[in-house]
C-alpha cells in the first residue's frame, strides 16, 4: 500500500455507490443505499442458473459483519466501510461489469426492517455479462480472494452432504416409527380377537 492509500479515508457501501452510474431501471429505489456494494462483497454470490461466481470475497460472512483488512465496521455504527484499496476494486468491478448492478437491483428486497436485502443469487443476468464479470475476477483479483471461491463451494457441497445424511436419518426413523405403530396395532388387533 502507498503513503496516498494510507491516507485515504475508507468509504461505506453507500459513499462508493454514490460515485457509480445508476442502472437504467430501479422501481424500488435499491441503488444508491449500499445493497449493491454489500452483496457484491460477499463471498458466494453466483449468477443463476448458471453458477458463476460474482461476488469479490471481501468479506467472508456480511450478515454476521465479519472483518478483515479490506472491511470494517464504522465506528458506532453497522455499517461496513471498505480500505481505499477495496473500494476502488469495487468501483472498478461495478462500473466494467454494470450489468450485476442491474441484476442485484432486480434481485433485490425489502426486509421486515424496512432495508433493501439482496440475496446470494442473481437471475437474469445475460451469460456474456457473466462470462465478462468471471473474466474481470480472474484478472483482477488477488490469488487469495479467489481461493475463497473454492473454500465456499467444499463448504456447500459439505452442508448439502449434511442435509442430506440429516434427511435420511429422520426418513429411517419416521419408517422405524410407523413399524413400531403397526406392530402396536397388530399386536392390539389379535388381543381383541383372543379375548
Amino acid at each position: 500500500m502507498t503513503s496516498a492509500e494510507e491516507t485515504e479515508p475508507w468509504e461505506t457501501a453507500k459513499e462508493i455507490e454514490a460515485r457509480l452510474s445508476p442502472p437504467e431501471s430501479d422501481p424500488e429505489g435499491v441503488f444508491g443505499g449500499g445493497a449493491v456494494v454489500e452483496c457484491v462483497a460477499r463471498c458466494g454470490v453466483l449468477v443463476m442458473p448458471e453458477e458463476i461466481v460474482v461476488g469479490l470475497n471481501l468479506t467472508r460472512d456480511v450478515a454476521r459483519r465479519s472483518e478483515s483488512d479490506d472491511v470494517r465496521r464504522r465506528e458506532g455504527s453497522e455499517s461496513l466501510e471498505f480500505s481505499p484499496v477495496a473500494a476502488k476494486l469495487l468501483r472498478e468491478y461495478l462500473t466494467e461489469c454494470a450489468e450485476i448492478v442491474s441484476a442485484v437491483v432486480a434481485c433485490a428486497y425489502r426486509g421486515q426492517d424496512g432495508k433493501m436485502r439482496t440475496g446470494k443469487f442473481l437471475r437474469g443476468f445475460p451469460p456474456e455479462a457473466a462470462a465478462k464479470a468471471s473474466a474481470w475476477r480472474k484478472e483482477n483479483l488477488p490469488a487469495s480472494y479467489l481461493a475463497v471461491d473454492a473454500e465456499e463451494l467444499e463448504a456447500k457441497r459439505e452442508a448439502i452432504a449434511r442435509k442430506k445424511r440429516e434427511h435420511a436419518e429422520k426418513k429411517k426413523r419416521a419408517e422405524r416409527d410407523a413399524g413400531a405403530n403397526l406392530d402396536r396395532a397388530g399386536g392390539a388387533k389379535a388381543n381383541a380377537r383372543g379375548a
